[in-house]
C-alpha cells in the first residue's frame, strides 16, 4: 500500500513529533514493508496537517481528534470513528471510508471528491462548502447535518437520509436520490422576500421515489430532473423550477406551488390535492390523470396543458389560462 519511508513525521511548533510517530509504529502491525492499521487509538490528539495518504486505517478511533488540513487522499478508514473530529479543510478525495462514523464532525471546506462513503453517519455533522462531487454514500445518514454551499455533483446518495439537513446553495445537479428521504430538509432560499442563501440547484437529479415532505424548497431548480413517485406532501416550493422535469405519480398533496415554472414538465397521475398552484406557469405541461382536488389556482398558466381525465372537484380558480390540447375548458375550475 505505501512502504514505511513514505511515512511523513508530523511537526508540532518546528519540531518533529518523534515521541508521537513512535506510539504510532507500536501500534501498527505491519505485512512486509506495508503497515496496516489495527483499532488505532487517535481520540483526542492533535494532528492537524498529518499526511495518513494510502495508509489502511480501518477501524481506528480518530474520535475529538484535530485533523485541520490532514491527508487522507487514497486511505482506507472502513468503520473508522471521527466523532467530533475537527476535520476542515481535509483531504478526503477517494477515501473509502464505508461504515465510518463522521457524526457531529467538522468537514467544513473537506474535499470528499469521489470518497467511498456508503452507509457512514454524518448525522449533525458540518459539511458546509466541502466537495462530494461523484462520492458514493448510498444509504448513508446525512440527518440535521450542514450542507450548506457543498458540491454533491453527481454524487450517489440512494436510500441516503438527510432529514433536516440544511443545503440552502449546494450544488447537486445530476445527482442520484432515489428513495433518498429528505423530510424538512432546508433546499430554498429563506427568508422575507426569499432573501439569504441561494437555493439548491438540483437540475437533472433521479430522484425517483425520494421523500421530500415538508421540505423547504423555495426556488430551487428541478429542472429536467426525474421524480417520479417522489413525495412532495407539505413542501415549499414556491418559485421553483419543474421545466421538462418527469414528475409522474409524484405527490404533491397540499405543497405550495406559487409561481412555480414548469413549462413541458410531466406530471401524469401526480397527487395536487389542495395544493396552492397560484400563478404557477404549466404551460405545455402534462397532467393527464391528475388530481387537482381542492387546490388553488389562482392565474394559473395551463395553456396546451394535457388535462384529460384531471380530477378538479372542490379546486378554487380565479383567471385559469386553459387552452388545454385535450380535456380543454375552463368550467373544469369552480372560480370564487
Amino acid at each position: 500500500m505505501w512502504p514505511l519511508e513514505s511515512i511523513k513525521p508530523l511537526r508540532v511548533g518546528g519540531k518533529t513529533a518523534a515521541f508521537a510517530m513512535t506510539v504510532w509504529l507500536m501500534t501498527a502491525c505491519f505485512d512486509g514493508a506495508n503497515p496496516k492499521a489495527t483499532s488505532l487509538q487517535f481520540a483526542g490528539q492533535d494532528l492537524r496537517g498529518r499526511d495518513f495518504s494510502g495508509m489502511d486505517l480501518s477501524s481506528a478511533n480518530f474520535d475529538g481528534a484535530r485533523l485541520t488540513g490532514a491527508n487522507f487522499v487514497g486511505a482506507k478508514l472502513t468503520g473508522a470513528s471521527l466523532k467530533n473530529a475537527d476535520l476542515r479543510e481535509s483531504y478526503l478525495r477517494g477515501v473509502q471510508a464505508n461504515g465510518a462514523n463522521f457524526a457531529e464532525a467538522d468537514l467544513g471546506g473537506a474535499d470528499l471528491t469521489l470518497a467511498h462513503l456508503e452507509k457512514a453517519n454524518f448525522d449533525g455533522a458540518n459539511l458546509s462548502r466541502s466537495r462530494l462531487d461523484g462520492a458514493q454514500a448510498n444509504e448513508a445518514s446525512f440527518d440535521r447535518a450542514v450542507l450548506s454551499g457543498a458540491h454533491l455533483v453527481k454524487a450517489q446518495l440512494v436510500q441516503a437520509r438527510l432529514r433536516g439537513a440544511y443545503l440552502e446553495s449546494a450544488l447537486m445537479n445530476q445527482a442520484v436520490l432515489r428513495g433518498a428521504m429528505l423530510q424538512g430538509a432546508i433546499l430554498g432560499a429563506t427568508g422575507a422576500a426569499h432573501q439569504g442563501p441561494s437555493p439548491a440547484k438540483l437540475a437533472g437529479v433521479d430522484a425517483r421515489e425520494a421523500d421530500f415532505t415538508g421540505a423547504q424548497m423555495t426556488s430551487v431548480d428541478l429542472s429536467e430532473a426525474n421524480l417520479k413517485s417522489a413525495r412532495f406532501v407539505e413542501a415549499r416550493l414556491e418559485h421553483a423550477n419543474f421545466t421538462w422535469s418527469h414528475a409522474d405519480l409524484a405527490n404533491f398533496s397540499k405543497a405550495r406551488l406559487g409561481w412555480v415554472r414548469a413549462y413541458s414538465a410531466r406530471f401524469r397521475h401526480a397527487q395536487f390535492d389542495g395544493a396552492v398552484l397560484s400563478q404557477a406557469q404549466l404551460e405545455g405541461a402534462d397532467l393527464t390523470g391528475a388530481s387537482l382536488r381542492s387546490s388553488t389556482l389562482d392565474n394559473t398558466n395551463l395553456n396546451q396543458a394535457k388535462l384529460e381525465g384531471v380530477a378538479t372537484e372542490g379546486a378554487q380558480a380565479q383567471h385559469v389560462l386553459t387552452h388545454a390540447t385535450t380535456g380543454a375548458s375552463p368550467v373544469l375550475f369552480q372560480s370564487r
